[in-house]
């Protein structure tokens, strides 16, 4: 008998964690303070549309990282982003030289934590005790009311 793994917050490395753990055999619990899974890469929607609340990009640099965004963006779940990025130097705007790969989620950042929840959903629930605050598991109200 295994003992579950308890994987506090549901951002892109929770989720990842909870994929290669669940993957392996093995069972798994998340828990959140928020209300949906994405940490820093969450996003609301608002009267004004759809806002990402943290990261306006990411990249990577580990070819193990590239290898998994590559295989995202194969799924739809990211894509290149290309600003015209300038530095500020002597008075004067440039043109950046940086040639970095800078990667968004699709249609918003909180896309690629949505996506990875389909495997945190097989997470096993942890109900909150009576008079302590909910805990929140990868979208779902662990005992309590769907959310997600």
């Amino acid at each position: 008998m295994t003992v579950p793994i308890a994987i506090i917050g549901t951002g892109i490395a929770g989720l990842s964690a909870a994929q290669a753990l669940t993957e392996a055999g093995h069972t798994v619990q998340l828990f959140d303070k928020s209300r949906g899974s994405g940490g820093r890469m969450s996003s609301k929607r608002s009267d004004a549309g759809s806002l990402d609340m943290g990261a306006q990009y990411f990249t990577a640099r580990d070819r193990r990282f590239v290898t998994e965004v590559q295989r995202w963006q194969s799924k739809g779940w990211v894509a290149e982003w290309a600003p015209q990025l300038y530095t500020f130097h002597g008075g004067q705007l440039n043109l950046s030289p940086d040639e970095q790969t800078r990667w968004v989620g699709t249609p918003r950042m909180s896309a690629i934590t949505r996506q990875l929840k389909s495997f945190a959903r097989k997470a096993e629930a942890v109900p909150a005790g009576v008079g302590q605050p909910t805990l929140k598991m990868a979208g779902l109200t662990v005992g309590g009311t769907a959310v997600g």
